[in-house]
């Protein structure tokens, strides 16, 4: 599975590679804090990438249980107040968006107030993974944009196919995406 990713790596054009750093560590005690299983793929990609940050779009880190359950309070909070001008119809969108933010393990962002997260409910054993959602700050919203995180990393990090499930205004622009990589 680590091959995989390593020659993905190669693949790309590497910055600040001075600033990688082994995560391993941080990946045991995250699981151990939390119970939290993160995928293997993901641990993999940790173990071969580091953090960072794909093109000018995508940026992956490890993830932080406070920081995700501050965040994710400031989109209930937002929910709950753009809702009240919400159709009667759209109760059940509330609920689910109500659902995935109180669920959510935040794992990544955009430069546009857009986040990436696990549905933690929908952990299933032997696919070892979650749903991943880019959830949108602006207008309270959230779109499954994949489940393994190797097809998520190869077709929306580093690619346009998984990005026509977005609303125009918040596709990336294809010059955003490329295949680069900076550590932070």
């Amino acid at each position: 599975m680590i091959k995989k990713w390593q020659n993905l790596y190669k693949q790309l054009e590497i910055f600040n590679l001075e600033k990688k750093s082994n995560l391993e560590i941080d990946i045991i005690k995250f699981e151990a804090q939390t119970k939290i299983k993160l995928p293997p793929e993901y641990k993999n990609f940790l173990l071969v990438f580091g953090t960072g940050r794909f093109g000018n779009y995508i940026g992956l880190t490890i993830p932080n249980i406070e920081e995700s359950k501050e965040f994710m309070g400031y989109y209930l909070e937002k929910l709950d107040y753009e809702s009240q001008f919400w159709p009667e119809d759209e109760s059940s969108k509330i609920k689910k968006l109500r659902d995935i933010f109180n669920s959510a393990l935040l794992f990544g962002n955009t430069p546009f107030k857009q986040d990436l997260v696990w549905d933690l409910r929908t952990y299933n054993k032997t696919e070892k993974s979650y749903d991943i959602y880019l959830v949108m700050f602006d207008c309270p919203s959230a779109f499954k944009v994949g489940r393994n995180f190797y097809e998520f990393v190869c077709d929306f990090c580093l690619g346009l196919k998984s990005h026509e499930i977005l609303p125009e205004d918040s596709r990336p622009e294809p010059s955003s995406i490329s295949y680069t990589f900076t550590h932070f």
